[in-house]
């Protein structure tokens, strides 16, 4: 132990200790960026976080986000500010009753120095594009995200 943390391999500095590790729970919530706070589904979602990193597991069950859902599809809530890198993005999910166009590549990336990820598609030589929450509104629907990002 070295300054009020772990240390590793004989290592004595206090920057190099292990001083940050926390576990918790958190709401996210999912929605359209453009009417958000009107209209979105919550899930249950859980965190650990080491040092200045977060990873975190977000989980939406047998959900149905209201039709009138607009923009890019936005979840909010995560538990610690993005640390101001350039975009942590994840393709790391897997759903049910969501639609995409399959000729994209669907990913989410976490605002710079926001609490919410936002949903993007990459088109084949072409530029990115938001990915709709109206992909988002079938009933029944699943969807499991796992995400690392830097904090603040």
């Amino acid at each position: 132990q070295s300054g009020g943390g772990i240390s590793f391999n004989g290592d004595t500095a206090a920057a190099n200790a292990l001083s940050d590790y926390e576990e918790g729970t958190f709401t996210a919530v999912l929605g359209g960026a453009t009417n958000h706070s009107t209209y979105n589904v919550s899930g249950t979602s859980h965190y650990t976080k080491i040092g200045n990193v977060c990873h975190c597991h977000i989980i939406f069950s047998n959900l149905n986000l209201d039709d009138n859902a607009s923009g890019s599809v936005k979840i909010t809530g995560l538990p610690f500010t993005e640390g101001g890198v350039e975009y942590c993005t994840t393709t790391n999910h897997y759903m049910m009753q969501v639609g995409f166009n399959t000729g994209y590549i669907q990913s989410w990336y976490v605002v710079n120095g926001g609490t919410y990820i936002q949903g993007i598609e990459s088109i084949n030589a072409s530029s990115w594009a938001g990915w709709g929450a109206s992909n988002f509104t079938n009933s029944g629907m699943y969807l499991r995200i796992g995400l690392t990002y830097k904090t603040a």
